[in-house]
């Protein structure tokens, strides 16, 4: 009986063996003479011998036919890596025997030859099967995985797996005697089925770069160099990144350069809208300008002055998705943050807080203002909060209870988005064909429209396309507005509507500032102190006093009614 159970065993290990070998011989892991790939030699009929060897073995499992040198690997390492990678060890270290580039493939224990390997470099690897000593640019291997929030175990059973320790290694996603799903994976990662196995981010679901079928129009770079899918939704973690030589380190970027990883799809030849050639105009957040810059792990108040695209889009949330003021819409989901007291938010609820984690309280970003103002709003934070006299309705619907200049389609309760004023000037928006957004416009500011800033600015409604673009001129213009001086000012006069009107907010000040509600602050560089040294605004129920010196005409006060 022992003696058939023996028989059995062995036969079942036997035919395991071959039926190993005759899966090797079909990849490009046969390096003999009958080998179907590039690498291989005509020395030998053998197979399994350039790995394995019954005799004068490695003190390697399983019975290791190379020998594995001492060599010290950089590892990979980023801000936001919650694991700790140590140095190869295990069948990651088989693998590396041949895939550092250190040893040649030909190159065995038993016998102890080196056979001569066809398209080698000294017979050793190259191109992207050299992985060389510096693995920082490649997926950690050699650990045991800390899960939670977006990382988790493989299920029971899955295809991906760790070792006998617990540790994801290179066999964890390859399978070296077998290569159906190609690149030696052990199971097939159309839609980055392997990646998802194992990472599970947030949202991803339903994220454009999830379920996105455009593809490549064949024009400029190839965005998915190691990519064997035809759209993003195949690709879809390896439409930006890539387990092994990494174009950029960090987080394993396929292109060199965190900018190039959206460029080159957001340039027309993948994605539908051309986001690059707004970056051409006048003004923009210019992301090109601070490569490497930005770090997910960054802190808003003290991070260094930058803007890149992971700045205000989410790559794996973000999807088209309509939003209402001034909740965030799809462009902008799970984005970081800033509140109105400066505090950082890990993920933004409206879109004013996107644009205030950089427009706030962080000096590093040294914002030029505009316009010489008696009270400072450089700090758009600040500028917009709504405990102000008065505010533009950003984070709150305005103070006002009547805006008789309104347009119709707005009421004293909208609230209204901070890209309703700065935005491209050929975006869908602004009457064009271009994409929503602040990345460039041709206007300063990246203002959507036309808004002029300069004094003796002759009248016309294109000079302040952008104010009217909410508010009707001829209401404006006329007696029916709140301020019926808008006609002698700004027509007669020549005084641009900022010489009095900050657009995002005004703080109180003190009682030498005057009042500010109606969004007055004045422009010291066009309205100047009076004869007293006054320069303020004062409002009573009924009536405005202006104490001030604007085109040499002084007010001592003027008056007006309201």
């Amino acid at each position: 009986m022992r003696r058939y159970l023996f028989s059995v065993v062995v036969a079942i290990l036997i035919a395991a063996s071959l039926q190993v070998k005759a899966n090797v011989a079909q990849t490009r892991h046969n390096l003999s003479a009958s080998g179907p790939g590039t690498v291989k030699t005509t020395e030998t009929t053998g197979i399994c011998i350039f790995c394995h060897t019954p005799h004068s073995a490695a003190p390697l499992a399983p019975l290791w036919n190379k020998d594995v040198g001492p060599l010290v690997y950089t590892t990979y390492s980023s801000s936001t890596l919650v694991s700790a990678p140590g140095q190869p060890d295990g069948g990651s270290k088989l693998c590396l025997s041949c895939h550092d580039g250190t040893i040649a493939v030909g190159n065995i224990r038993n016998p102890d030859v080196t056979f001569t390997m066809t398209n080698t470099s000294g017979g050793r690897l190259t191109g992207n099967s050299d992985l060389g000593s510096d693995l920082s640019n490649d997926h950690p291997v050699s650990f045991v995985p800390v899960t939670g929030g977006e990382r988790v175990n493989p299920p029971a059973g899955d295809a991906v797996h760790y070792d006998a320790s617990g540790k994801l290694q290179c066999t964890s996603c390859h399978d070296p005697h077998n290569d159906p799903n190609g690149n030696f994976l052990v199971k097939s990662n159309i839609a980055s089925a392997v990646c998802k196995t194992c990472h599970q981010k947030n949202l991803y679901d339903m994220c454009v770069h999830n379920t996105s079928t455009a593809i490549w129009n064949g024009s400029g770079v190839n965005p998915w160099p190691a990519g064997t899918y035809a759209n993003v939704a195949d690709n879809s973690c390896g439409s930006c990144h890539v387990p092994h030589n990494a174009g950029t380190k960090q987080r394993l970027l396929t292109q060199s350069g965190e900018d190039n990883a959206c460029k080159v799809c957001h340039n027309g030849n993948v994605a539908g809208e051309d986001i690059y050639s707004e970056l051409t105009r006048l003004s923009g957040h210019f992301t090109e300008f601070y490569n490497g810059i930005h770090d997910p792990a960054e802190d808003v108040i003290t991070m260094p002055k930058h803007v890149e695209c992971v700045d205000c889009h989410n790559p794996h949330t973000v999807n088209g998705d309509p939003g209402t003021p001034p909740l965030v819409d799809g462009d902008l989901r799970g984005v970081s943050g800033a509140d109105l007291s400066g505090n950082s938010l890990v993920q933004a609820t409206n879109q004013y807080e996107v644009c205030i984690k950089c427009h706030g309280s962080n000096t590093n970003f040294n914002i030029v203002p505009s316009t010489n103002r008696v009270i400072d709003t450089r700090n758009i934070r600040v500028a917009i909060n709504p405990s102000n006299p008065s505010y533009h309705p950003i984070a709150a619907q305005g103070q006002a209870a009547s805006v008789p200049s309104l347009r119709t389609a707005y009421t004293t309760s909208s609230i209204i988005y901070c890209t309703d004023c700065h935005n491209s000037n050929t975006s869908v928006s602004a009457g064009g064909t271009g994409p929503n957004g602040p990345h460039g416009s041709a206007y300063a500011f990246i203002l959507e429209r036309r808004y002029e800033t300069t004094d003796y600015t002759q009248y016309s409604t294109s000079a302040y396309a952008l104010c009217f673009k909410c508010h009707d001129p001829n209401v404006l213009m006329s007696n029916q507005s709140t301020f019926g001086g808008h006609y002698s000012h700004v027509i007669n006069a020549e005084i641009p509507c900022s010489a009095c009107h900050d657009p995002h907010g005004v703080p109180g000040g003190t009682t030498a500032d005057g009042d500010h509600i109606g969004l007055i602050n004045f422009d010291r560089n066009i309205v100047h102190p009076n004869s007293s040294g006054q320069l303020r605004l004062v409002i009573t129920s009924t009536r405005g006093y202006c104490y001030l010196q604007c085109h040499g005409r002084r007010h001592n006060p003027k008056r007006y009614w309201r």
